[in-house]
């Protein structure tokens, strides 16, 4: 996948390959039903990753970067891609020394059929990156396609 752009370089990313093993892509999000993906969905990763819609910091794992991609899967539901930054991959040598191999890893990626998450994460204040054009896109786009109903807020609910 290459190393971060710049924009990923802005938000923190450090200056490691970007990998995703053929592993993690069978087990972990191909052959998950719920993840609405096949592999032809992911055929501009690369640039999809290094040019995102959104970048958002993940609160339940410090390392780890929710990204907001322009693919798409077969019903045009943008593809959402988590990578774990700094993951250790290295292994023992000849003699049993620990070899170093650090690298940012994609660990899994889908696409959902609402935009809730995405929506959370910006009312959450959790964004590292927004491109805004894009981003009212994917929302309209969402909004054009479901009749999402949108959870009331603490501040709505508290004024009854």
């Amino acid at each position: 996948m290459g190393t971060p752009s710049s924009i990923l370089k802005s938000v923190g990313f450090p200056s490691l390959p970007i990998t995703l093993s053929d592993l993690r892509l069978s087990n972990h999000i191909l052959n998950q039903k719920n993840h609405n993906v096949i592999l032809g969905n992911f055929k501009n990763l690369v640039e999809a990753i290094h040019n995102p819609i959104a970048l958002f910091k993940d609160k339940d794992y410090a390392n780890r970067i929710h990204i907001l991609t322009h693919l798409t899967n077969s019903r045009k539901e943008s593809i959402q891609v988590f990578i774990e930054l700094e993951k250790d991959f290295g292994g023992r040598d000849k003699l049993g020394y620990h070899q170093e191999l650090k690298v940012s890893s994609i660990i899994t990626a889908f696409a959902p059929n609402d935009s809730f998450t995405i929506e959370k994460h910006i009312i959450e204040n959790d964004s590292l990156y927004l491109d805004k054009e894009r981003l009212i896109n994917y929302l309209q786009g969402f909004r054009q396609h479901t009749k999402f109903v949108y959870p009331k807020t603490i501040n709505e609910s508290s004024k009854k």
